[in-house]
């Protein structure tokens, strides 16, 4: 996308709100702190002030929420004859004799794991540092709340209204979900040259399919024969 792109989608959700909230920087602001911190939307709208550590050079985040950790806890199998369900070591349906191997579908019993990101840092020169900083100085307990309800604003909205600037702008494959999470791995390897490990430590993604897929850290074959 590049930060011209970036800059062009904070500047129109400044000058066309189109929101009833009061606070008419909310969905600009929305954008550069979740580009700046690589984090999934629902994670972004949790943040408080406490959560940011500024210096002259550069501003540090601290117990960043990451909301996508799970861990499996027991597994069942599900014959598909009979539609009972076994212990997870049983080959053999306990009701009908039906296998399990052929047969058997898999359930898996998950928590979820409350975790919170490793401390992380980016400076303060970036573009998008302003817009951060203008967060920074909200009043209220969050740094996104709904006005109404004192509460962070849903993922629901958020995603709605970031989805229809992106359609606005005309960006292509427009604001989905992950889209600034994506675009600020890919910033980091190109402005930066961050490795994988660098990424996994910055973001928290422990993946390397995701950061594959969101940062293009695999380098296509054609690239590699001079194809491109």
């Amino acid at each position: 996308m590049g930060w011209p792109k970036l800059t062009v989608i904070i500047e129109y959700a400044e000058t066309h709100p189109k929101t009833n909230f009061k606070d008419t920087y909310l969905f600009a602001d929305l954008v550069a702190v979740a580009f700046a911190t690589c984090g999934r939307i629902n994670e972004v709208l949790t943040l408080t002030r406490q959560n940011f550590k500024l210096s002259e050079a550069f501003i540090e985040v601290n117990d960043m929420p990451l909301s996508k950790r799970w861990k499996k806890e027991d597994t069942t199998i599900e014959c598909m004859r009979c539609h009972t369900m076994n212990e997870k070591f049983e080959a053999v349906c306990t009701n009908c004799g039906a296998n399990l191997v052929f047969a058997g579908k898999k359930h898996y019993k998950t928590r979820k794991v409350e975790a919170l990101r490793k401390p992380f840092r980016f400076p303060r020169s970036e573009l998008t540092t302003p817009y951060v900083l203008r967060r920074l100085r909200v009043e209220h307990a969050f740094l996104f709340q709904n006005q109404n309800t004192r509460k962070p604003i849903s993922a629901r909205c958020a995603l709605t209204h970031l989805t229809d600037i992106g359609r606005k702008v005309r960006i292509p494959l427009g604001l989905w979900n992950h889209r600034l999470r994506s675009e600020r791995l890919k910033q980091l390897v190109e402005d930066y040259h961050f490795s994988k490990e660098d990424l996994k430590q910055f973001s928290g993604i422990v993946e390397d399919s995701t950061l594959d897929m969101y940062a293009g850290t695999t380098e296509p074959y054609e690239k590699k024969m001079g194809l491109t």
